[in-house]
């Protein structure tokens, strides 16, 4: 995202350059920026073939300790964040769900390392490639191979 466009609005909106960071860093250094942070925000369209999908950076915010905000009509994410109490969810983009948001995000960061370690254990428990995903793939050609 351009830097231009975005430190305008927060600006606007009554943050000081030092509440925010806008920049690029390597892949490998992103796991460190994500660490650094208090939370992570992951706002996507809700469409017809987003119903069905996972965002992949949601694994990873959590994997990083980082709590979501995230939007509902996305795949499982928002019946995810609020089974395992990794984030918060907003129904609307409004003002009024903005801030009921906040409130909850204050609520939650209240025991911010039983947050993190929440966080980590839901990605783990349901994103893991090695005990989630691969094991439940070797399942399926398991069962496909078998059929034939």
């Amino acid at each position: 995202s351009p830097t231009k466009l975005i430190k305008p609005l927060l600006e606007n909106r009554g943050f000081n350059a030092e509440d925010f960071l806008i920049t690029q860093v390597l892949p490998k250094e992103i796991p460190l920026y994500l660490s650094a942070s208090d939370v992570a925000v992951s706002f996507i369209k809700s469409c017809y073939s987003k119903q069905a999908s996972s965002p992949t950076k949601n694994a990873e915010y959590l994997a990083c300790g980082l709590p979501v905000i995230v939007n509902t009509g996305v795949g499982d994410t928002a019946e995810i964040t609020v089974e395992d109490k990794t984030g918060v969810i907003i129904e609307e983009f409004n003002r009024e769900n903005y801030r009921k948001a906040f409130i909850e995000l204050e609520k939650l960061l209240e025991n911010k390392k039983s947050l993190t370690e929440r966080c980590r254990e839901s990605a783990e428990a349901r994103f893991d490639l090695q005990s989630v995903g691969g094991a439940r793939y070797q399942k399926l050609y398991r069962r496909l191979l078998a059929k034939d």
